[in-house]
C-alpha cells in the first residue's frame, strides 16, 4: 500500500482497544518523524467514538465504511528476487542491483483493502482543506510540514525484520 511504517505500532494516545488492533480502514493521520503513524481522527466513526478522542474537523461528516477485501495469508510480491543461504545463525542475501531493501516475514500476512476508493476518493477530495486546517490546529502549526493520508488499506503481521543496503561506488 505505498507507506512501509518504520514504527507500526498504534499510537499510546489512543484507546485500549483500538490499540489492540491497530490501523483501521477509513484513519486519517500523519506519519511522523519516528516513521509512526498518528491517528488524527477516523471518518467511519462517529464524533463522540473513543478513536476520535483528539476531535474532528468542522463539518464533519462520518462516512459508511465500503465493502472490503480481506486475506489472512496475503502474499507480498517481491520486486527483486533474492538468493537466501541460512547458515547457523543468520541469513545471507544476495542481490544484482546496486541498493535494496529486504523485508522478512516469518509469520502469516493479513491484508484487509476497500473494495472501491469512490466515496473516500469524493469525501477525501471535497474535505481535504478542513482536514488539513484540523491537523494544523492538532499539531499547532501554522504550516503543516506533512502529508495527511487516508487509509483505504493495509498489511498486517506480528513479526517482521527490515534490513536495507546500498553498494559504495567505486
Amino acid at each position: 500500500y505505498g507507506y512501509p511504517l518504520r514504527m507500526p505500532e498504534p499510537m499510546s494516545t489512543l484507546p485500549e482497544n483500538y490499540q489492540d488492533f491497530g490501523l483501521q480502514i477509513g484513519d486519517v493521520g500523519v506519519v511522523d518523524r519516528e516513521g509512526q503513524f498518528n491517528v488524527l481522527f477516523n471518518i467511519c466513526k462517529r464524533d463522540d467514538n473513543a478513536v476520535n478522542v483528539h476531535g474532528v474537523p468542522d463539518n464533519f461528516q462520518p462516512v459508511e465504511q465500503a465493502a472490503v477485501k480481506s486475506n489472512d495469508k496475503a502474499i507480498l510480491t517481491p520486486f527483486t528476487y533474492w538468493h537466501c543461504r541460512p547458515s547457523a545463525n543468520d541469513y545471507e542475501f544476495e542481490s544484482s542491483a546496486p541498493a535494496g531493501a529486504i523485508l522478512i516475514l516469518p509469520q502469516p500476512v493479513t491484508s484487509t483493502t476497500l473494495i472501491s476508493l469512490g466515496e473516500f476518493r469524493e469525501v477525501a477530495t471535497q474535505q481535504a482543506l478542513n482536514w488539513y486546517e484540523f491537523a494544523k490546529k492538532f499539531y499547532n502549526d501554522r504550516h503543516l510540514d506533512r502529508s495527511l493520508y487516508l487509509i483505504t488499506g493495509f498489511y498486517k503481521t506480528t513479526s517482521w525484520s527490515l534490513a536495507s543496503f546500498k553498494r559504495p561506488t567505486s
